[in-house]
């Protein structure tokens, strides 16, 4: 059982040190102010980590973070979910 285990936590560090050996491999979150609070920050980092599916890591963390970053930021200005209602009741 010991060597079955390293053997899978050696496979484990070469795929690890493959995917952060090139320095483009490292990008920094595009938020959309720089004086966030750490809470947005994290919970930014977490929602473009969460969504870093089926395309390239870089747009995700580009576009989605800008986007979500303002979203987070917001929301805990109004401290209120409307803002995410995608049908919301028009006052006439």
């Amino acid at each position: 059982m010991t060597d079955k285990l390293t053997e899978i936590f050696k496979i484990i560090s070469f795929y690890d040190d493959f995917r952060w050996e090139f320095s483009h491999n490292y990008n920094l979150i595009n938020f959309f102010e720089k004086d966030l609070d750490a809470d947005t920050k994290i919970f930014t980092h977490w929602l473009c980590y969460i969504t870093d599916r089926q395309m390239p890591f870089q747009r995700i963390w580009d576009i989605g973070g800008f986007v979500f970053s303002e979203l987070i930021d917001e929301v805990k200005k109004q401290n209120s979910l409307n803002l995410l209602d995608p049908d919301p009741v028009i006052s006439g």
